[in-house]
């Protein structure tokens, strides 16, 4: 799917394409907030041998299987940034939060880890307002 400037594309069918973004404002993820969460979802709909009526079932209940939290949900501050190890999406362990003044002015920082329990890989995002 082609959207205007040519600022993203995608090899995902329309009617694919719809249904992940659907889904991910529903469930809390962005299926397409990099390269790799993308090719994981390309990957999903290859390996689908069910009918068309239940597509939808299928890739909820992976997602739901997949885009795991030890705790509670992600709140990012500048977007979705799941991280993934392997082509899979990591555990999503938890977010600190801080602020700092600079300038007199305060900040807001969250650091959100992610951990593969299947090799340790640890990854953590940053993002700040």
């Amino acid at each position: 799917m082609e959207l205007g400037y040519d600022t993203f594309s995608t090899e995902l069918p329309d009617d694919i394409f719809e249904l992940l973004l659907e889904l991910g404002s529903e469930i809390g993820i962005d299926p397409f907030s990099s390269v790799e969460s993308e090719n994981y979802f390309c990957e999903l709909l290859k390996n689908y041998t069910g009918n068309k009526n239940e597509i939808r079932e299928y890739f909820e209940s992976e997602i739901k299987k997949d885009f795991q939290v030890m705790k509670e949900k992600p709140q990012w501050i500048q977007g979705d940034d799941w991280q993934f190890n392997k082509g899979k999406p990591m555990i999503f362990v938890g977010q600190l939060d801080t602020i700092t003044k600079r300038d007199g002015v305060s900040y807001g920082t969250s650091f959100f880890v992610f951990w593969d329990c299947k090799d340790g890989t640890t990854k953590t995002v940053t993002q700040s307002d």
